[in-house]
């Protein structure tokens, strides 16, 4: 062997092995490819790992859930292999620590949504099977429905014990439950329910001993409100009014525009509010006739009606983005007031018809929440890791009633004695 080839053996041996968690040398279009992918995880990955921490910390378990789940299989994909410039090791170190975070957060969201905030709630005997409850208020009485499956709907009157008396409701599950009063007699009130996707609406006259079906405009119902002599139905991007709601009602469109929420006021009835896309409606005529009074600084979201004696309310709620609250004396004079928000995601909001300054909200995992000073400041009454999906308040007794679900389960319908 030759003095050089001693040479080159000996420079061989004493060069370091080859370090497999180097960065890789990949030819130039492997490098741009894999230099996208990296901006993709950084814009995608680390956004969904920040908002499961923060679903997480606001109660919200089924956001984090959903947050982690979605940004542990990104670092999974986008992490299995060499990336750019990174060496293996740290491609390995960041996947295992995003994976060990989201696997942590959605384990504390799992345990969160099996075990809701219920201190101070009493569950209603026999209604921890319901799903997605509907509720409504009728005096003291409580108006109940529940999906039977095939599309179909038990409902009748449920009692704080458990008691309960169908009233043979025809209709298919009911997306909104409520009642108006027919004269002066407390036994005068009438029913109605509003199927969503079903083309008729029921109602079913003191004393409630049949349903009738009436027929409206066909689509898909986006907003109604019914009171004594007047019904407004949202369906196909318009508005339809009907001079009261019994069979034969004669629906005309009053008000072009994807309505997404509208309400009669609780007294004076022949007056009511309406909201679509950054714009509110204004009506003198029980809904007849409508003109605009969005203010200039109307969010842009989709917003809630809510109102009591004396105060209009709007308001929406959003699990990423948050919501918005804003009060009216007077909404005709385009003149709107804003709130902080309790919780981030608000699902409904209920006002005392005879004090406008008391209102009630649930939300999805973040509680139930009071305010007596029209949303200045609010009173957490808990109920946290539940969805509230319907709210009601016996305001004589007291009582809140709430009807609530989660992600994975039912939970059925609770209420509490607070005042």
């Amino acid at each position: 062997m030759s003095k050089q080839d001693l040479g080159q053996q000996r420079q061989r041996l004493q060069e370091p092995p080859p370090d497999e968690d180097a960065a890789p040398k990949p030819s130039g279009g492997q490098l741009v490819a894999q230099v996208i992918a990296l901006g993709v995880g950084a814009v995608t990955i680390a956004p969904l790992v920040a908002m499961s921490l923060h679903f997480l910390i606001s109660g919200l378990y089924g956001g984090a859930l959903l947050t982690a789940g979605l940004g542990a299989f990104g670092a999974s994909m986008i992490l299995s292999g060499p990336v750019a410039f990174l060496s293996a090791r740290s491609v390995r170190q960041a996947r295992n620590l995003i994976l060990v975070i989201c696997g942590l957060t959605a384990l504390v969201a799992t345990i969160g949504m099996f075990r809701p905030s219920t201190e101070g709630w009493t569950r209603i005997e026999g209604t921890d099977d319901w799903s997605d409850p509907r509720i409504h208020l009728v005096g003291p009485r409580l108006l109940a429905q529940r999906s039977s499956g095939s599309e179909g709907a038990d409902t009748g009157w449920l009692s704080l014990d458990g008691q309960w008396r169908s009233l043979d409701y025809p209709g298919a599950f009911g997306w909104m439950l409520g009642h108006f009063d027919e004269g002066a007699a407390p036994e005068s009130q009438t029913l109605w329910a509003a199927p969503r996707d079903q083309p008729a609406l029921y109602v079913c006259p003191a004393p409630c001993a049949r349903w009738e079906a009436v027929e409206r405009p066909p689509g898909r119902i986006d907003a109604a409100a019914l009171t004594r002599g007047a019904a407004l139905i949202s369906v196909a991007g318009a508005l339809y009014h009907a001079p009261g709601a019994s069979p034969g009602a004669r629906w005309r469109q009053a008000l072009q525009a994807n309505v997404r929420a509208v309400a009669f006021h609780p007294h004076q009835t022949h007056l009511a509010l309406a909201t679509s896309h950054k714009r509110l409606s204004w009506s003198e005529d029980q809904g007849q006739s409508w003109r605009d009074i969005t203010p200039e600084d109307m969010p842009d979201t989709s917003l809630d009606v809510a109102v009591g004696q004396g105060r209009w309310y709007v308001f929406s709620g959003g699990s990423f983005l948050g919501g918005t609250l804003r009060s009216s004396d007077d909404p005709a004079q385009k003149i709107w007031q804003r709130h902080e928000l309790p919780g981030q995601d608000i699902r409904v909001m209920v006002v005392n018809p005879d004090d406008g300054l008391e209102l009630w909200m649930g939300t999805w995992g973040q509680g139930v929440f009071r305010s007596k000073d029209g949303g200045q400041s609010w009173q957490n009454l808990g109920l946290e890791g539940l969805e509230i999906r319907a709210l009601d308040v016996d305001f004589e007794a007291g009582r809140v009633i709430v009807g609530s679900s989660n992600t994975i389960s039912p939970q059925g319908i609770f209420t509490r004695q607070v005042f």
